[in-house]
């Protein structure tokens, strides 16, 4: 059996309403409790960061139900870390009505997008 450091991991932070950290925490730990191993540190804030060792695949479906979840409560879920399996899993998330704005932004301040093409919100 592989040890928690031989498996694939994810490192997120989520940031939800303080009134909303039980229950976000909660369903997660519903979500990940026989399929990975998972490790939660949420401040009274409602900053906090969430470490889940497993398979890629199973890791990308919770973490999918998650965010959904956690979007819909006001929230954001974005990958800090992930395994090379997950580049096509969004580290950002949906992106709200401020997108347009943000990238108006980016191409005024770096016409030739050089820096950092593609690696922000939305493809910006």
């Amino acid at each position: 059996m592989a040890t928690m450091q031989e498996t694939p991991c994810v490192l997120a932070k989520i940031a939800v309403l303080p009134a909303s950290i039980e229950s976000a925490i909660g369903t997660l730990c519903s979500m990940a409790v026989t399929r990975v191993q998972s490790s939660v540190i949420v401040q009274a804030t409602g900053i906090g960061h969430i470490l889940l060792h497993g398979e890629p695949e199973v890791i990308a479906s919770i973490l999918n139900n998650f965010r959904s979840l956690i979007e819909k409560m006001g929230g954001s879920l974005v990958l800090l870390h992930r395994p090379a399996a997950f580049s096509t899993f969004d580290a950002w998330g949906t992106p709200d009505d401020s997108l347009p704005l943000m990238k108006a932004v980016k191409s005024r301040l770096d016409p030739s997008n050089t820096l950092n093409p593609g690696r922000f919100l939305g493809g910006i």
